[in-house]
């Protein structure tokens, strides 16, 4: 696919193709800066009682919300375009329960209370 987007373009947009070949490499660098350097912070912050309240504070006010960042639950969906042409590797389930996989066990690290469990009879998370 990235071989496609190079290509078109390159031929469309008049861009080189080798300043896109480096994009998703950097894009995932960029990440794992971000998810490193918010999960460091969280555990400073945790370390004393004070930062522990904040970080319950936070988690009770964004916890839910960034679940919905996901999207409409499968079951409600009417389009599956993103998903049939490949522009989409996963559907919104699978997004929420990757996302749910880390942050859940890592929250749960830091003694955090959250809406959201793991469920070994359906093998998945649940809120």
């Amino acid at each position: 696919m990235i071989e496609r987007v190079t290509h078109c373009s390159a031929t469309c947009f008049k861009v080189p193709p080798s300043a896109l070949e480096t994009r998703p490499r950097q894009s995932g660098q960029e990440e794992t800066f971000h998810l490193r350097h918010g999960e460091q912070w969280m555990r400073r912050l945790n370390k004393d009682n004070s930062g522990h309240e904040e970080l319950q504070k936070a988690v009770d006010w964004m916890f839910l919300l960034t679940v919905e960042w996901f999207g409409l639950p499968d079951d409600l969906k009417k389009h599956s375009e993103q998903l049939d042409y490949g522009f989409k590797g996963h559907s919104n389930d699978e997004l929420r329960q990757i996302w749910m996989s880390t942050a859940v066990p890592f929250c749960n690290e830091l003694q955090l209370k959250i809406p959201a469990h793991y469920d070994e009879e359906q093998k998945k998370y649940n809120r």
